[in-house]
């Protein structure tokens, strides 16, 4: 049973499997570029490997994309398949790398020489890489939000008060973010200005933390998690629990994201004890 394994084991098991796993993964795609070579799919009745990937070994249309994408990039860079394995490149690289290689005439010693420009980094930083090296426009950036009509109405009715301007959407929801940080910037001055007036406030609640105690926290680790650098669900930890005797005093606060968070309540309470919150 995995719940029984202590952590250090745990921990290089799956380190192990990870192993196999890029292992098998450079295994599967030399596998499928020697079936599209000698075309077998064709005699499975699929019209294409994509096809086949989807319709035979029951990938995502999204996995069978980035394997095939990887398959071809191989064929100019031979040592591909080895960084897969090792670990330093990935198939989100592979295919962002592809894809942009796709439709243009770049020589394969600057493919091998880009590819080990990427090794070790983010999808997003090797784009980035790329299209600097292949001399094309900056990455944009896409998010989208799904939304019922009463919001599409607020947004379509914002459009229009603002049409005078003649901005793009993206301007105008930049200047729209930049009024809502305004105002709540706004709103926290003033927060902290009735703050300071209950400053003799005391709470008999020893796990209470004051609104000036609790700047002095954000402030002393810059807004991040103490731990990992984290800036997402952020939460005042205190450091020895108030359960056993420990006070709401600074150098007994830690900020720490939620995992982070969670993971010391772990170490300190047992995972037993801490299930129903993990």
């Amino acid at each position: 049973m995995l719940s029984n394994k202590p952590d250090s084991i745990l921990l290089g098991d799956l380190k192990k499997l990870v192993t196999t796993e890029r292992r098998i993964l450079s295994d599967v795609i030399c596998h499928l570029e020697e079936v599209n070579r000698r075309k077998l799919y064709v005699e499975l009745g699929y019209r294409s490997l994509v096809k086949y990937c989807v319709g035979e070994l029951r990938y995502s249309e999204s996995a069978a994309y980035r394997r095939i994408k990887t398959l071809k990039l191989s064929k100019s860079v031979p040592s591909l398949m080895g960084d897969i394995k090792r670990g330093a490149i990935n198939l989100s690289q592979s295919t962002v790398a592809q894809k942009l290689f796709d439709g243009r005439k770049v020589d394969p010693k600057k493919q091998i020489e880009i590819i080990k420009e990427i090794k070790n980094k983010s999808a997003k930083k090797s784009e980035d890489i790329i299209r600097e090296m292949l001399d094309l426009p900056k990455r944009k950036c896409f998010f989208s939000i799904e939304v019922k009509d009463k919001t599409l109405e607020k947004w379509n009715e914002v459009k229009a008060r603002f049409a005078h301007l003649d901005l793009t959407d993206e301007a105008l929801f930049n200047r729209i973010m930049d009024m809502a940080v305004s105002s709540v910037y706004a709103l926290k001055r003033g927060n902290d200005l009735f703050s300071n007036k209950l400053s003799g406030f005391k709470s008999s609640n020893p796990r209470y933390i004051s609104k000036n105690l609790r700047r002095e926290v954000y402030d002393r680790a810059g807004n991040k998690c103490e731990r990992c650098c984290g800036v997402y669900s952020l939460e005042i930890e205190h450091i020895k629990p108030v359960g056993v005797g420990g006070k709401a005093e600074l150098e007994n606060l830690m900020l720490l994201c939620k995992a982070c968070n969670i993971r010391s309540a772990i170490k300190f309470y047992g995972l037993e004890k801490m299930k129903n919150y993990v």
